[in-house]
């Protein structure tokens, strides 16, 4: 009888390359033969492939020529990393280990001290990267990435030695310019991948560059200008490609473009005149296209005003900007999809996106993302948003800042699960009447903070407990959501909204002991989605991590 050791070389192969990453690294240790083939190039990209369909990896995986600059002994370490982390993430973690700046004489004139700090904002960036902002115009930038045990350097094994590293300790804004923070974002400029950091306070908003592979401290002034029309504004947005900075007040968006001092305003109508709602948060799908998420409805806006933008910078000096020397283009009104939540109860508090990803179908593009929002009391949801434009298939590249920017085919926001809390009562005669706010009491307690990780394949929330002081970190992978109908009749749960959903299935990762101090409660979160390394902030500036 033929055993699988008769087989030729090129079907054992193949069979390896569609086998469980466990398996194959047993198989290696039968003989030989086995142990030979198991390390060929072939199989761990087509493993890396596969593991790319359901589980986050590295973006340069996904297209061949990111694949071959990578050596083969890499590919297979990488393959058994992200396998690693995908059978362990989601168990209890380690006790949480606290994050201090690692001070030295590189970092002159900074003096690390235990002394309550509020967060302002978390950034994870490329899954490597943490910018921590601080309400002091502090801010610090961590590396989450391992040391290799052989080179020392910062890479994704999982037996590399896990030490957290500050790139960034020192760089504390003067304060007495910069003043109180108030809100910050920060992105990946694609064309040097330097940090770009966006911090805005009462009198000034800065746009800083920041190279996190170099040993200079000092971050690089891209731009400034002088809150005149920005001081009570919230930045919500940035993108790298076009230039623009998205400021929120209410419902009304205003557009900085830095490079030519220009902005722009933009008014979004309330879905229903009595309903008050707000901009949560804003990401750009794409240069020209930007999705909002409101308290009550998900918005979907054609900036066609940015096709005025011209490539040549208005001045190259570094200087702050007045409000007199800005040149407002004027209000728009600017081509809206509108989508309400499938639940008109929602009052979402806050949202978290993943990066957009485009697909080409002859003359059509797909840019598809999804977002985490919370309403404190109801629970989290999951939603995917996926717009259609047109595209030309000869135009290189498909989208740019120049040019008349597409108006959407269609648009389609869909709830994709649910981690229901407290829910509306059915109040009937006889019954003692529910709380004021109309609520059940819940299962558990309330989400005070939660993040999506980049790919939008793993996300993390907290829960403050009810009836206690204790909070617990969750984990989920988006593979693993489910239906608790699905077992018994094959179809999806029916939420409370009416409409058939499935179910976040959560699991706790993290429990913090019972403390009656506010300032331990846990309000900010961040998630590197390839290594499973999980950041939680406290309200007194502690950072932990989890890992």
């Amino acid at each position: 009888m033929a055993s699988f050791l008769d087989l030729p070389n090129e079907v054992v192969m193949y069979i390896l390359a569609h086998t469980d990453v466990s398996d194959v690294l047993n198989l290696r240790k039968t003989c030989r033969r086995c142990f030979l083939l198991s390390h060929e190039r072939p199989i761990w990209e087509a493993v890396l492939q596969a593991q790319s369909k359901h589980l986050p990896v590295p973006h340069f995986i996904n297209s061949r020529s990111g694949r071959l600059d990578v050596r083969s002994g890499d590919l297979e370490t990488l393959a058994t990393s992200v396998h690693a982390t995908a059978t362990s993430w989601l168990r209890p973690h380690r006790p949480a280990q606290s994050l201090q700046p690692d001070v030295s004489p590189h970092h002159p004139g900074y003096t690390y001290s235990p002394r309550v700090r509020s967060i302002q904002d978390f950034h994870m960036l490329l899954d490597r990267w943490l910018v921590v902002v601080f309400q002091d115009s502090c801010y610090e930038i961590w590396d989450l990435y391992p040391l290799d045990e052989n080179t020392g350097d910062p890479g994704l094994s999982r037996k590399g030695t896990w030490a957290w590293r500050t790139l960034k300790p020192a760089c504390k804004l003067q304060e007495e310019i910069y003043g109180h923070c108030l809100s910050s974002a920060a992105c990946i400029d694609p064309e040097d991948d330097t940090i770009i950091l966006a911090l805005s306070s009462q009198p000034v908003t800065t746009i800083l560059g920041i190279d996190p592979t170099s040993s200079e401290l000092e971050p690089k002034i891209i731009a400034s200008i002088a809150n005149g029309p920005f001081s009570t504004h919230i930045i919500r947005a940035i993108d790298p490609t076009s230039k623009v900075l998205v400021f929120s007040f209410s419902n009304t968006l205003h557009f900085w473009n830095w490079p030519t001092e220009s902005y722009w305003q933009v008014e979004i109508e309330d879905v229903e005149d009595e309903v008050y709602t707000m901009v949560l948060s804003a990401h750009f799908l794409t240069p020209h296209h930007l999705i909002c998420v409101q308290t009550h409805t998900v918005d979907l806006l054609t900036l066609e005003f940015l096709a005025e933008v011209s490539d040549t910078p208005v001045s190259k000096a570094k200087k702050t900007l007045q409000p007199d020397m800005l040149n407002f283009r004027g209000q728009r009104n600017v081509p809206l999809t509108q989508f309400p939540y499938p639940n008109v109860s929602m009052n979402m508090r806050g949202a978290m996106f993943s990066e957009p990803r485009t697909t080409y179908s002859g003359d059509t593009q797909t840019v598809t993302s999804t977002f985490l929002a919370y309403d404190v009391l109801r629970g989290l949801f999951h939603f995917a948003v996926e717009a259609r434009l047109p595209h030309s298939p000869t135009s290189t590249p498909p989208l740019t800042t120049r040019g008349s920017p597409s108006l959407p085919l269609d648009m389609n926001v869909t709830l994709l699960a649910s981690h229901y809390m407290a829910q509306f009562a059915n109040v009937t005669s006889g019954q003692t009447h529910p709380a004021r706010s109309g609520h059940t009491p819940g299962s558990r307690g309330f989400i005070s903070t939660c993040a999506l990780g980049s790919q939008g394949k793993r996300g993390v929330w907290v829960e403050r407990h009810r009836s206690s002081m204790g909070r617990s970190v969750f984990g989920f992978a988006t593979n693993n959501h489910w239906s608790e109908s699905n077992a018994e009749t094959g179809g999806n749960a029916v939420g409370p909204s009416g409409i058939q959903q499935n179910h976040i299935q959560g699991r706790c990762i993290h429990e913090v002991e019972n403390s009656y101090d506010l300032r331990d409660d846990l309000t900010h979160c961040a998630l590197s989605e390839i290594t499973g390394t999980v950041v939680i902030g406290t309200r007194r500036g502690e950072l932990r991590v989890l890992e």
